[in-house]
């Protein structure tokens, strides 16, 4: 009789993994303090990461910060040597990087990326897809801030801004309907793997130039 439980539970956990995955959200109220500069974030757990639920705005050399900025949630922006601090590339999870991210906290892998986004519904095979891909860019992304109908429900409560980047000695898109986060894994010497949110439902996953300024997010040990 057990046996025939046993057989029961791997199939009904095989038919589980085979389907699309249901989001998986469970939001706590805590908060970071980065002890550099006494700095308070939000927090928030999706599936099973802790993030930060709003971009990183540690003066670190090598970081822009947009006059234009409308709120501090908006964050810094960071090219990728900076947001690395100086270690190599990742592709690990954990990625094993700290970076440039508090005490306790890293730099999320590619890898990391991706668990995040099939936690919120994506499925495995997207994820690890170049260019747009899944529908849970809504629910990353803030709801107010972002132009031309943009704005998001926060329904995950990563509470993603419309920054915009930093690109050659210019601050280009803020609230203009883009935000893009660097993760610690490359895709060639010169070219960082980011994820990047607009005005549609789906999250971008590509690569950019290293020396472009783009926001940080940073996940919990």
């Amino acid at each position: 009789m057990r046996h025939n439980f046993y057989f029961i539970l791997f199939g009904l956990s095989f038919l589980w993994g085979a389907c699309e995955k249901t989001p998986i959200i469970k939001q706590e109220s805590t908060v970071l303090i980065d002890s550099r500069d006494s700095t308070t974030y939000a927090t928030v757990v999706i599936g099973n990461q802790r993030w930060m639920a709003e971009n990183l705005r540690y003066n670190a050399l090598g970081s822009w910060l947009n006059p234009n900025n409308p709120s501090i949630a908006y964050g810094r922006l960071y090219d990728w040597a900076t947001v690395m601090n100086g270690v190599s590339t990742s592709s690990l999870e954990p990625s094993g990087v700290q970076g440039i991210c508090p005490s306790g906290w890293h730099l999320p892998s590619d890898v990391e990326w991706s668990v995040l986004e099939i936690a919120l519904g994506m499925s495995s095979s997207d994820s690890i897809t170049m260019g747009q891909r899944g529908t849970h860019c809504t629910a990353m992304k803030s709801t107010t801030g972002w132009a031309n109908n943009g704005n998001g429900t926060n329904s995950s409560g990563f509470n993603a801004f419309s920054a915009g980047f930093f690109l050659s000695g210019t601050f280009l898109n803020l609230g203009d309907g883009s935000t893009s986060f660097w993760s610690s894994t490359e895709k060639t010497a010169t070219l960082g793997l980011y994820r990047s949110l607009g005005n549609g439902a789906t999250v971008h996953r590509y690569y950019y130039s290293k020396t472009a300024g783009l926001s940080c997010r940073c996940i919990e040990n």
